[in-house]
């Protein structure tokens, strides 16, 4: 579980969904995974799209830088990702090979557990 506004952590993950597809131009798979880490809980998204190449990778996280100008991008996407996650004291990280694809990683505070058991009685003496 975790402590998050869920509009704003869908948009997140709708905006990696959707590079990676874009990223796939000949096809592909596309993956999401979830798992626990310690006290964080990871989604990942991973695609067999074209990859970031190493000169852009610094820059994806600036606000209104793009690749795809020519295909419509706006490059607010991947910015606004890192600015949700940044809001529920989260990160994104990736990892990506050109020609091979890309797994972007979010990182978010597991929600504290609530203690099992019997609600708290108040003792009278």
């Amino acid at each position: 579980m975790v402590r998050v506004d869920s509009d704003l952590i869908k948009q997140a993950i709708l905006n990696l969904v959707l590079n990676g597809v874009q990223s796939m131009t000949a096809g592909g798979t596309l993956t999401l995974k979830a798992r626990r880490e310690g006290e964080m809980v990871v989604a990942e998204v991973m695609d067999q799209g074209c990859g970031i190449p190493p000169e852009a990778q610094e820059k994806i996280f600036e606000l209104y830088y793009t690749t795809k100008s020519d295909k419509g991008g706006s490059g607010i996407g991947l910015a606004q990702t890192y600015q949700i996650m940044q809001w529920h004291y989260g990160s994104v990280e990736f990892d990506s090979i050109v020609g091979a694809g890309t797994t972007f990683r979010l990182r978010l505070p597991a929600a504290a557990v609530k203690p099992q058991g019997k609600p708290h009685e108040e003792l009278t003496a």
